[in-house]
């Protein structure tokens, strides 16, 4: 129980000091500005990343989270599945209500400064993309669990190379929810591969 409370915590850490290195020092913006000065055209694979954001919507991330927990149900009890849809439920909240606050309230001045997207920091699509992944990792039996995260990792990636090619985020925002995404995800995982 203490290892799990201090991957939390540490995740929870990872969150907070993603944050105030890239909008809160020079540093950190002029690195978060090196990928998004790339101009990426408007070929067939931008309208293709155009096409696959637009697809991750609450009623997707809502319909993998409802099949996801269901599978967990079925294949490892309510108590994995409520873990699961806590988790899920946490990292969708928390990373709009970060978004929201952080993007009016502006405690370190360095959001007014930022030029990518209507985003604000961390990035909704990559923590709930990346707590869909873990999520799905920790219901899969363990005879296809490596699969599962292989597509899982592939996904979460996909769309974080997605959110910076179309200037949606900065990187520091996709790090930033993927940081969210384990904070909450980090105590449904483990106790879920239990009984394999």
């Amino acid at each position: 129980m203490r290892r799990l409370r201090t991957r939390v915590g540490v995740a929870a850490l990872a969150v907070v000091a993603i944050y105030v290195i890239a909008v809160g020092t020079a540093a950190g913006r002029h690195a978060d500005l090196l990928l998004l000065r790339h101009d990426f055209g408007s070929g067939p694979l931008y309208r293709a990343a155009e096409y696959l954001l637009g697809a991750i919507t609450w009623a997707t991330v809502g319909a993998s989270g409802l099949a996801i927990t269901l599978w967990a149900l079925r294949r490892r009890g309510p108590g994995c599945a409520r873990r699961i849809l806590a988790g899920l439920a946490g990292t969708y909240l928390s990373a709009l209500a970060l978004s929201l606050a952080l993007g009016r309230i502006d405690p370190l001045g360095g959001e007014a400064r930022r030029v990518a997207g209507s985003g604000y920091y961390p990035s909704g699509h990559a923590a709930m993309v990346a707590a869909l992944a873990m999520a799905a990792v920790a219901a899969a039996p363990a005879t296809v669990r490596r699969i599962v995260a292989a597509f899982a990792a592939a996904a979460v990636a996909t769309v974080a190379v997605v959110l910076v090619v179309l200037n949606s985020h900065y990187p520091s925002d996709v790090a930033g929810g993927w940081a969210l995404a384990v904070a909450w995800m980090a105590g449904a995982a483990p106790r879920c591969r239990c009984g394999d």
